[in-house]
């Protein structure tokens, strides 16, 4: 248990320090979304980009892994948008109960911590494990959360369409998918400019993370807050589990990365697209629980994986 917290009590350090720099004054929280625009818009996609192409096509499009992946994180998403209209929620805020119970940090907070323990193939899992945040769980989410809108279901879907074709991070995937398959190796100060660039993704993310929590507006949500967390942090990585279980296996590491990302908090990305929904207080009461809560469950998680599982 020493060895596991070693690898993740630096990366709850980190959102710790960040929390303290916007409450102490020397950041403001502001300056937070300009991390956040240098994250999404150059340091992640660099990130994302190059791992795809240190792998054969074959590797990078793990059919297998995103079936699984895909399916458990589909039965989560469900759970909560079921959990979500049985409490009487409207349907934007059902439809975040579902992305909060199927959506994980998978890079800024999962990928520190699977690389340490996994290696090389926790940049294939991770960049799975994107593909199915964007362009499954995000989509859904986008389109049942216009439900109570007056637009058709084909209106809202190209909508959801229109803003992924606008984030950079799945053009990242296209161009490193695009090289993998045609095996083109990136020339020597490209593919150092990348790592460069990426490598400073995961320390700003986490600084990021924890100033972003400061002056959040908690909002009450009784009920819904250990169901939800209860549902992200226990239900996800279950639901997946079961899944590698039912559908053809996986390799061992990609088994283990799947349930380890599965189990990571909430993304940021969650309050961003509950402040576009008008459902921000929600989110953030949701995002805070969840980091906290986070630091014993991720903990508990991969000493099962490693050894009960591993």
């Amino acid at each position: 248990m020493l060895h596991i917290l070693s690898i993740t009590s630096p990366i709850f350090l980190l959102i710790a320090v960040g929390y303290l720099s916007v409450w102490r004054g020397i950041f403001k929280r502001e300056d937070m979304l300009v991390l956040g625009k240098l994250l999404v818009d150059f340091l992640l996609p660099a990130l994302v980009c190059r791992a795809i192409t240190q792998f054969p096509l074959q590797e990078v499009l793990n059919l297998r892994y995103l079936a699984a992946y895909g399916a458990g994180s589909t039965v989560a998403l469900l759970v909560g948008v079921l959990y979500g209209r049985w409490r009487r929620m409207p349907w934007p805020q059902a439809a975040l109960t579902g992305m909060g119970m199927s959506a994980s940090n998978t890079v800024f907070v999962g990928f520190p911590i699977v690389s340490e323990l996994l290696g090389p193939n926790a940049a294939i899992a991770m960049t799975l494990g994107v593909l199915v945040e964007n362009l499954l769980v995000v989509p859904v989410v986008l389109l049942l959360a216009g439900r109570d809108a007056s637009l058709p279901w084909q209106r809202s879907l190209l909508q959801s369409l229109r803003t992924l074709s606008r984030n950079p991070i799945i053009w990242a995937i296209v161009a490193g998918v695009a090289c993998s398959a045609l095996e083109f190796k990136l020339p020597h100060v490209l593919d150092r400019s990348l790592q460069i660039i990426g490598s400073a993704a995961a320390g700003v993310a986490l600084l990021m993370i924890g100033g972003v929590l400061v002056g959040q507006r908690l909002q009450d949500v009784k009920l819904d807050l250990p169901a939800v967390v209860g549902g992200k942090l226990l239900l996800h990585p279950l639901c997946v589990l079961g899944a590698l279980a039912l559908l053809p296996a996986v390799a061992p590491e990609l088994h283990q990365a799947a349930i380890l990302y599965a189990c990571m908090p909430l993304p940021a990305l969650f309050s961003a697209l509950a402040q576009r929904l008008g459902h921000g207080g929600f989110a953030a009461t949701l995002l805070v629980a969840s980091t906290v809560a986070a630091f014993f469950s991720v903990n508990a998680w991969i000493w099962v994986v490693m050894h009960g599982l591993g």
